[in-house]
């Protein structure tokens, strides 16, 4: 079992997902869960790929895309599907029918990047799943999450999802976790998504799905157009045309919003004009001064990729390293009993 979300943020991308590998047999057995298992990897400078379904068939193509991208490149090259979605969805049909013959395990892959797009120097982030056995390719729009695994069948994951994609619906777990907030939010940024969901999918308890997670993000630094005194410059501003900034609680967490009211700020601006000429004459300064250190530079660098982690105390990781490598996994079932032939193991 697994859940794994990702968001394709205005500011770069970010996924999450949980560490837990389900043993399954056919025998009757019951199930055996073991927190171990890496799900999100970096493939390329510019890529992450994330799988849900048969632990085998994504870790072992995951490895030998890695290598293929490697040799592929040349240096300053950076992935995007752009031409190439008809190659790469064959090469992962053609590696997934070598791996399992006549078998078709579920398998799931999100793929996310960060690329330039045509002659744009600034970079766009990506998101977009390919799912077994033909992997036809699946999009998603910017300022909107995907989840995959048997996670998103769970009503609390998928208030989680759905929350984040700026939708709403009218479940009793809807309703709880989006607490205090009274319009839900259609723009993220990376960080507030990855602490979003660090802080409220800890709190599910769900069989086959671990509390603790995992997350690979890559940020595009908008934050660097402006020197950090002229962007605090620039909300005293916005806040006096009449932008309302505002903290909300969520069932486990909160959120800052910023919420603007073009009809409001016109009302504002005209009271200025009629009652305050020179307050507005002294925020245009402030706006004019702020578009003088405005620098784009920052757009057309590489947005690096990282990662981190939420563990949780109370859960047993069965391993001090996730395991990235199909062999190594298998190694270690093995030496913890486990008769691989008997069995699946699965991050569905």
């Amino acid at each position: 079992m697994t859940w794994v979300v990702g968001g394709n943020c205005f500011n770069g991308f970010v996924c999450v997902a949980d560490i837990q590998a389900t043993l399954e047999f056919s025998n009757g057995t019951p199930s055996r869960h073991y927190n171990c298992v890496q799900k999100i990897h970096k493939v390329y400078d510019n890529l992450c790929v994330a799988f849900s379904g048969d632990i085998k068939s994504g870790l072992i193509i995951i490895e030998d895309l890695q290598k293929k991208l490697r040799s592929s490149f040349k240096e300053s090259e950076y992935f995007d599907i752009d031409g190439q979605s008809k190659q790469l969805i064959e090469y992962i049909t053609k590696l997934y029918k070598k791996i399992n013959g006549r078998k078709e395990p579920f398998l799931e892959f999100m793929f996310l990047w960060n690329a330039q797009e045509g002659d744009n120097l600034h970079y766009t982030p990506y998101l977009m799943t390919f799912r077994s056995p033909t992997f036809n390719m699946s999009s998603t729009k910017v300022l909107e999450a995907k989840d995959t695994g048997f996670g998103k069948r769970d009503s609390k994951y998928n208030a989680i999802s759905t929350l984040l994609s700026g939708k709403s619906n009218d479940s009793s777990e809807f309703k709880k976790l989006k607490g205090e907030l009274e319009n839900v939010p259609r723009i993220w940024t990376v960080e507030k998504f990855k602490n979003f969901v660090f802080a409220e999918a800890s709190e599910i308890n769900l069989p086959g799905v671990s509390k603790t997670l995992i997350c690979f993000e890559s940020v595009i630094e908008y934050k660097d157009i402006f020197p950090d005194w002229v962007s605090d410059m620039l909300k005293v501003v916005f806040e006096e045309l009449g932008v309302n900034y505002t903290t909300k609680n969520t069932a486990n967490h909160s959120v800052n919003l910023v919420e603007m009211d073009f009809n409001e700020i016109d009302k504002v601006i005209k009271d200025l004009q009629k009652n305050s000429p020179d307050k507005l004459e002294v925020l245009k300064f402030m706006l004019q001064s702020a578009v003088k250190e405005y620098d784009l530079e920052c757009l057309y660098e590489l947005p690096k990729i990282t990662s981190s982690y939420r563990v949780d105390d109370l859960e047993i990781i069965h391993s001090p390293h996730l395991f990235t490598k199909w062999k190594d996994l298998r190694d270690f079932l093995k030496s913890n009993g486990e008769c691989i032939s008997a069995c699946s193991a699965i991050a569905a």
